[in-house]
């Protein structure tokens, strides 16, 4: 139970909003990368023009390995996915036109959950680490 209480205070205010703020300075939030500025959000929901933007990355870098693995991609859980609450996301983009470069989504829950049993100590799951085709291999992966 007390983990569970330390679980929802780092996801949720009392109010029940979205805690997104985890106290990263600006300063890290924008790197230059040869002539592109990178800018990084961190934010508890996909924002509306960025949802087809990243479901189309991840859905291109990863619909194979999920059919190769057995489990088989589904757009629509993948998508239901993107959507979850208590969910993050860090979203890289361009700061000059504000196209999404990278991606990490996670959040935070018990071990267990990757098997269904939602037991054991806290821990970040991360769900999906994609970066452009344009911008890898040149660090960005590494600083997201």
């Amino acid at each position: 139970q007390e983990i569970l209480f330390k679980l929802r205070g780092l996801l949720f205010e009392a109010t029940g909003k979205d805690r997104v703020d985890f106290g990263i300075p600006d300063c890290l939030m924008s790197k230059k990368f040869g002539e592109t500025t990178i800018k990084l959000t961190l934010t508890g929901s996909v924002p509306r023009e960025d949802k087809i933007p990243i479901f189309a990355m991840v859905k291109n870098s990863m619909e194979d390995q999920y059919d190769d693995s057995g489990f088989g991609w589904d757009d629509a859980d993948k998508k239901k996915e993107l959507g979850e609450k208590g969910g993050r996301f860090l979203i890289a983009r361009d700061e000059k036109d504000g196209k999404v470069l990278g991606f990490v989504s996670f959040r935070f829950t018990r071990a267990g959950e990757a098997v269904y049993q939602p037991i054991g100590p806290a821990c970040l799951h991360l769900l999906d680490f994609v970066v452009s085709q344009r911008f890898r291999k040149n660090g960005l992966g590494k600083y997201m």
